[in-house]
C-alpha cells in the first residue's frame, strides 16, 4: 500500500516542479522584457528638408544687355558687376572721385573734419588754374596765397567738379604728376581695377579711362570711404569766396535715398554718371550702383541713371525661409506609426539681391522615450545675408511607449531592437 502511493505521488511531484520551472521562467521573462530599456522612435529627414533657396541672377544679366551701351549695375554688398561693355572709355571727372581715393590710400584724412587743416594757394596753382579755364574747365579763382580750409577743397571737388581744386589737392600728396599716374595704376592693381587708365588727376585728359563695370566697382570703395560719403550726399554748400555751390549729379535731392556719387562731361566723354542708392527691404539695407556712360545730353544722363535705379529695384526678391508648420521629418515610434516633426515657427523674412542663397543646415532632431504634442525635439538653422536665425523643431502628436502586454508578445522588438 505503501509503496504504490509512494509510486502514484512521482509524477505529481514531477508535474508540479515542471510547473514551477515554467512559472519562475515566465516571470523571469517578464521581469526581463519589463526591465527592458524604452524602445525609441527613429528618425528620418524629409525630402528636401536642407535644400537651398537660390536667386538666380539671369534676370540682372537680360535687363543689362537689353539697355544701351556701355551701361553697368550691381549692389555695394556684392562682387559680381553686370555690364553690356567692357570697353574702357573716357572718365571726363568721374576721374575726380578715383583721384581723391587714391590720395587718402596714400595719405588718409581722418573722417572727423573738424580735424582737418588748410591749404595754401601756390603760384603754380594759379598757373594750372588759368590753363584749366582756358580749356573751359571748372575753376575757381583765387590769389596766390590764400588759405583754403582742406573741407572747401573737398567740397569743391565732389559739388561743382572743379579741376583746379582736385590738382591741388593731388599734388600735396604725390610731388610729381607721374608719381601720382603710377600711384593710381598700383591702386587699380590691388582693387582688380584692370580697365583703368590715368594720365592726370582732373579728368581734362581724356586719356583717363575706366569700363562701366570698374566704375560699379570703384563705386562700392567709394561708398565705404568714411570721408568720400561725406561729401558726395551734399546737394549744395556756400563756400568762402566762391558762393554757393551746387552738386551736379541730377538724381541728388530728386529722388529718394540717392547717395551720390559723381558726374563726368566732355566733348569725347559725352555725359557719365555714377551713382548709388539706398533701399531698404524686410530690415535689410542694401545700395545699388550704375554706371552710365557717353550719354548725349545732360537730360539722357540723368534718365539713364534714373532708370537703370529703378531696374534694379525690380531685382531683389522677398523670400520666407521656412514656414512655420513646414515639415522637416517624422519619427517613427514603436508600432510603425510615423509622426511629424515640423517647424515651431517661420523663420524671418529675408531680401536677397541676385545670386544669394539663403541655406538651412544644422538640422538636429533628438528621439525622446516620450513626448507630449507640440514637443520640442530639436533645431535647424537658417542662415541668410542678415545673419543665422535657429527655429525649434516640434512633434505633431504624442510619442509613447507600448504596454507590458506589448511588450510580452513582441520580445524581438523589445529585447533585440
Amino acid at each position: 500500500m505503501n509503496s504504490r502511493n509512494s509510486r502514484s505521488k512521482k509524477p505529481l511531484l514531477v508535474s508540479l516542479s515542471a510547473t514551477c520551472a515554467l512559472l519562475l521562467a515566465g516571470g523571469g521573462y517578464v521581469a526581463a522584457v519589463a526591465a527592458a530599456p524604452p524602445i525609441k522612435p527613429t528618425f528620418a529627414e524629409a525630402e528636401g528638408a536642407l535644400a537651398p533657396i537660390h536667386h538666380d541672377d539671369t534676370q540682372a544679366h537680360e535687363m543689362v544687355l537689353a539697355k544701351p551701351k556701355p551701361t553697368a549695375v550691381g549692389f555695394a554688398e556684392q562682387d559680381t558687376v553686370w555690364s553690356n561693355d567692357d570697353t574702357a572709355y573716357p572718365l571726363a571727372s568721374i576721374s575726380k572721385l578715383i583721384t581723391v581715393l587714391v590720395c587718402l590710400d596714400a595719405a588718409p584724412l581722418d573722417p572727423d573734419l573738424s580735424t582737418w587743416g588748410t591749404y595754401t594757394w601756390t603760384e603754380a596753382d594759379r598757373e594750372r588754374q588759368e590753363a584749366f579755364i582756358a580749356d573751359e574747365g571748372v575753376a575757381f579763382p583765387m590769389p596766390v596765397g590764400t588759405e583754403i580750409p582742406l573741407t572747401d577743397l573737398f567740397t569743391l571737388i565732389f559739388l561743382p567738379s572743379a579741376n583746379d581744386m582736385v590738382t591741388a589737392y593731388a599734388y600735396t600728396v604725390f610731388d610729381s604728376n607721374d608719381a601720382f599716374v603710377t600711384a593710381v595704376h598700383a591702386w587699380a592693381e590691388k582693387n582688380g581695377l584692370d580697365s583703368i587708365e590715368f594720365r592726370e588727376p582732373s579728368g581734362m585728359d581724356e586719356g583717363n579711362k575706366a569700363s562701366p563695370s570698374d566704375l560699379v566697382r570703384v563705386g562700392r570703395i567709394a561708398l565705404k570711404d568714411p570721408v568720400i560719403t561725406q561729401f558726395i550726399t551734399q546737394e549744395s554748400a556756400y563756400v568762402e569766396g566762391a558762393g554757393y555751390v551746387e552738386n551736379t549729379n541730377p538724381l541728388l535731392g530728386v529722388e529718394q535715398g540717392i547717395l551720390g556719387i559723381k558726374t563726368g562731361r566732355s566733348l569725347s566723354a559725352g555725359f557719365n554718371l555714377l551713382v548709388a542708392q539706398e533701399r531698404t527691404s524686410n530690415g535689410r539695407s542694401y545700395e545699388q550702383i550704375s554706371a552710365t556712360m557717353g550719354r548725349g545730353s545732360l537730360r539722357e544722363r540723368a534718365d539713364s541713371g534714373r532708370e537703370m535705379l529703378g531696374e534694379l529695384d525690380k531685382l531683389p526678391l522677398s523670400v520666407a525661409p521656412l514656414q512655420a508648420g513646414e515639415l522637416l521629418g517624422t519619427l517613427t515610434d514603436w508600432s510603425g506609426a510615423t509622426i511629424e516633426v515640423t517647424a515651431a515657427d517661420a523663420a524671418t523674412e529675408v531680401t536677397l539681391l541676385p545670386g544669394e542663397s539663403v541655406t538651412r543646415e544644422g538640422l538636429t532632431v533628438k528621439t525622446p522615450e516620450t513626448a507630449e504634442n507640440g514637443a520640442a525635439v530639436g533645431t535647424i538653422t537658417v542662415s541668410t545675408p542678415a545673419g543665422e536665425e535657429q527655429i525649434d523643431l516640434v512633434t505633431t502628436a504624442p510619442l509613447t511607449q507600448p504596454d507590458l502586454w506589448w511588450r510580452v508578445t513582441h520580445p524581438g522588438d523589445v529585447l533585440f531592437r
